[in-house]
């Protein structure tokens, strides 16, 4: 049986790529970056959105974005038609010298 139990319906899909982007940066530059791309405090509305989010931000070993202060400068970037979703954050990995690995 087929779409709505009928053999002679056809259903149309769109497959859309979905992609994972890292960012790096240094960590000073962490609160301008977070007022850049989302105008502040990062926030994941949609229920659905928080558990793939939290799924993704486990398998990557990454830790939530920390809150920033209001008072950061916003830099303007163009994202018109993107959507940007927070993960988290990795800090970076020192050795015991405090060299960055």
């Amino acid at each position: 049986m087929d779409y709505q139990g009928r053999s002679d319906n056809t259903l149309q899909l769109g497959v859309r790529p979905i992609q994972l982007w890292e960012l790096a940066m240094p960590e000073t530059a962490l609160p301008v970056m977070t007022k850049t791309l989302w105008g502040g405090n990062p926030e994941v509305p949609e229920l659905k959105r928080k558990f793939a989010i939290g799924v993704m931000q486990k398998l990557l070993g990454a830790q939530n974005i920390p809150k920033i202060d209001e008072g950061v400068p916003y830099r303007p970037i163009r994202k018109e038609n993107v959507a940007i979703y927070p993960v988290g954050i990795k800090p970076d990995a020192y050795n015991e010298d405090g060299e960055a690995i």
